[in-house]
Order: structure tokens, then C-alpha cells, then sequence
């Protein structure tokens, strides 16, 4: 595991892409990006690239500002781009949509580790896109001489559709028909 940002919930984008980069080259199979900006950089762009050119699966969340527009790193082509379905799956009013945006994962109520060594629940597209990096582990580890392309593509063919592509992606991410 690669922690890229402190323990406010910061970081640079230096940090995120010295991430990236230690990711793929030890290895890696999946990165969980649960972090976002309004605002792209040339720097994490190529770090996301490279990073799937090493065979690194990226995952990042959308944002939860609700608006129409998927954030950075998820909205860049090569970052499978997760929002969040609240316990009736429907679009979290937070999650962030539009285009771009590939699959949805529970970000409601949340049940997480927390500081001080607590447990709270949290609501985010941070907290959605663990449940597809997961999946996405669950999936490697039963096709372990998968691409990281060939994983994305499952994960989204064999998502529950809920709608409309822009409110949900492919849909919601299905951990039992991913692994079957």
C-alpha cells in the first residue's frame, strides 16, 4: 500500500503521482484514488498514464460536489472513474456524473475504520471507489493472468445497469457476477 496523502486528508500532486509511479514500478496491480480536484495538471495526467501503461488498474473518485462534471484524476481516460449510489440505488446527491464517469459503488452510510481508532460512517465517492478497487482485487486474483484493461472491461460488463450512463456508468459494480 502507497499512502500519497497526510493525515488531514491533503496532498500534492507531486505526492499522487510519486504514488502512481512507485505503483507501477513494484508491481502493482490496482491503485484506489479516493481523492479529487477541480483541476487538471499535465503532471498527474502522466502519472495516471504510465502508471496504466505499467499494468496498473486506476481507480478514482468522481468528487462530491453534485455537479455534472466528473473531477481530476477520474475524469482522465485511463482512470476508471467511480461514483456513489446511496441504499436505494440512486445517484448520491453529492456524487459527481456526467461524462467520464464508468461505474457506481455504495458511498452512503458507509460503515469505516476511522481515527483513534474509531469507527464512523462516512458518505463519499472516496468511500465508493474502495468497493471497485476491491472488486477489481477480487477479480485479479481469480484471473490472475488478466490486464488490467481486461479487468476494467469486466467490472463494467458485469455491472448492475441502473440508468442513464451519465447519472451511473455502466452501473452499479456487482462484486458476485464479476467473480463467477
Amino acid at each position: 500500500a502507497v499512502k500519497v496523502l497526510g493525515a488531514d486528508g491533503n496532498g500534492t500532486v507531486s505526492s499522487i503521482a510519486q504514488g502512481l509511479q512507485w505503483s507501477a514500478e513494484n508491481g502493482m496491480d490496482i491503485a484506489n484514488l479516493s481523492l479529487g480536484s477541480p483541476t487538471g495538471s499535465p503532471t498527474l495526467e502522466l502519472a495516471v498514464n504510465q502508471a496504466t501503461s505499467a499494468g496498473v488498474l486506476v481507480v478514482a473518485a468522481t468528487g462530491n460536489n453534485g455537479s455534472g462534471t466528473v473531477s481530476y484524476p477520474a475524469r482522465y481516460a485511463n482512470a476508471l472513474a467511480v461514483g456513489a449510489t446511496d441504499q436505494n440505488d440512486n445517484r448520491a446527491s453529492f456524487s459527481q456524473y456526467g461524462t467520464g464517469l464508468d461505474i457506481v459503488a455504495p458511498g452512503v452510510g458507509v460503515q469505516s475504520t476511522y481515527l483513534q481508532n474509531q469507527y464512523a460512517s462516512l458518505s463519499g465517492t472516496s468511500m465508493a471507489t474502495p468497493h471497485v478497487a476491491g472488486v477489481a482485487a477480487l477479480v485479479k486474483e481469480k484471473n490472475p493472468t488478466w490486464s488490467n484493461v481486461e479487468i476494467r472491461q469486466h467490472l463494467t460488463n458485469t455491472a448492475t445497469p441502473l440508468g442513464n450512463p451519465t447519472q451511473y456508468g455502466s452501473g452499479l459494480v456487482n462484486a458476485e457476477e464479476a467473480v463467477r
